[in-house]
């Protein structure tokens, strides 16, 4: 019984180290792997489209020259067709180590999910945004955890 008391804070640590800690608090689950050569800056440019679950298309190009143009079109018939788009905004964006920062974004979603549309979406800085090529399509990743990731189509 004496032992069984000594190994329960062990057990305890051990399953908040496998769940939340030390592992689950490291890098985000798509951050660029450290053995891609090259450069970042120079591979992030293009464009990468993300579909909604309700049919909306957003789509980002992202330009050398730091800037990037955000276009929501009503559905995938409008988005390849360049008709007429919901949104359209422009804003500047930045590299800080693994990490993209999107100034004067478009917030079209509440809190990054894709299944909540906002009424009047509004312009805000979005942070925390990874970029990763270390599959097929690179991807820029909003938050993965819910789909809300955008795949490279140039």
């Amino acid at each position: 019984m004496k032992n069984a008391k000594l190994y329960l804070p062990l057990i305890l640590m051990i399953l908040y180290i496998e769940s939340c800690g030390i592992r689950g608090g490291g890098d985000h689950p798509t951050v660029i792997s450290d053995n891609i050569e090259g450069d970042i800056e120079g591979d992030i440019e293009g464009e990468y489209v993300f579909k909604y679950p309700s049919g909306q298309i957003e789509t980002v190009i992202i330009k050398s020259d730091s800037s990037y143009k955000q276009i929501i079109y009503s559905d995938e018939i409008s988005y390849k067709k360049n008709d007429s788009c919901l949104f359209n905004n422009s804003g500047t964006w930045i590299l800080l180590g693994k990490e993209i920062n999107f100034n004067n974004w478009l917030m079209y979603n509440y809190l990054r999910n894709p299944d909540s549309i906002l009424v009047s979406p509004y312009k805000t800085t979005l942070v925390n945004v990874y970029w990763y090529n270390d599959r097929e399509i690179p991807v820029l990743s909003v938050f993965p955890d819910n789909g809300y990731v955008f795949k490279k189509v140039n």
